[in-house]
């Protein structure tokens, strides 16, 4: 039930070994989504799949923060609060080396959050918090905003930009799909 959505439609069509995806749209999670996807299979002579290549275009547009982190099971997901909207393509393959095979641009906004509240943002909060006595900083709405783009195994940002009631940030970073931030 975590995966529940309102509302789901789209158009395909299955020939031989790729599959397509288009008009793809729908409702949950409070927002909605749309997108297309190909996909083309690559198989070995003894019919194991080898290899499955994939681009899919789309988006989605004013999530629930909370309602996504509760789908994803993550642990005290009210604290995810906001609109989420993200619009991009990501382009690759699966298989030994997949993840610096992908490739991918897009857009990713929060509106109306409060974005330090997410653990990341933890340390620097409470050094805020020191500094500027009764701020609560974590409490504060944010909105942010980011253009990405994915290659060699890296999500990149070179422009992310953090507004909130009290303090207003600005930044660029990487995330290494092996799980390594580099802000």
């Amino acid at each position: 039930d975590r995966w529940r959505l309102d509302r789901l439609s789209l158009s395909g069509r299955l020939s031989g070994t790729s599959a397509e995806i288009w008009n793809l749209s729908g409702a949950g999670f409070g927002g909605v989504f749309t997108g297309a996807v190909d996909m083309a299979a690559a198989w070995s002579p003894d019919r194991t799949l080898e290899r499955l290549y994939v681009a899919a275009r789309g988006g989605v547009e004013d999530v629930s923060g909370s309602a996504l982190a509760r789908a994803f099971g993550l642990p005290g997901a009210e604290r995810y609060e906001g609109r989420l909207s993200i619009a991009g393509g990501v382009n690759g393959a699966t298989g030994p080396g997949a993840l610096q095979t992908l490739r991918g641009e897009g857009r990713i906004r929060l509106t109306a959050g409060r974005l330090f509240r997410v653990p990341v943002f933890s340390p620097l909060i409470e050094f805020l918090d020191r500094l500027i006595p009764g701020a609560d900083l974590s409490s504060s709405r944010t909105d942010a905003a980011a253009d990405w783009t994915l290659a060699d195994g890296q999500v990149r940002a070179e422009s992310i930009v953090v507004g909130g009631d009290l303090i207003n940030l600005s930044g660029h970073g990487a995330y290494a799909l092996t799980r390594n931030l580099d802000f």
